[in-house]
Order: structure tokens, then sequence, then C-alpha cells
């Protein structure tokens, strides 16, 4: 009984682990899409006014 409450304790540990692993890997290319957004000029050219 011991070894298999050791057995979900550390398999829900590892669980959790990888859960935040990933949403630092997300946060972190969440923020590099931001930064390479913000450092690209627009794809877009402004309307030109006729006077």
């Amino acid at each position: 009984m011991v070894d298999r409450q050791l057995h979900e304790d550390v398999t829900a540990q590892t669980w959790a682990r990888d859960y935040r692993w990933e949403q630092v890997r997300a946060r972190q290319a969440a923020a590099m899409a931001r930064a390479k957004c913000a450092a690209a000029p627009p794809s877009w050219e402004p309307a030109r006014r006729e006077r």
C-alpha cells in the first residue's frame, strides 16, 4: 500500500512539474512573440492623401 501511494505521489508531482514548465514555455513564447512584433516595422503603409 505504501509503494502504491508513493508511486501516486511521485506521478502527481511529475505531472505538476511538467505543467508548470509548460506554462513557463508558453509565457516565454508569448513574450518573444510580443518582442518580435514590437521590433518589426509595420507591414502596411498609411494611406496617402491627395490635395
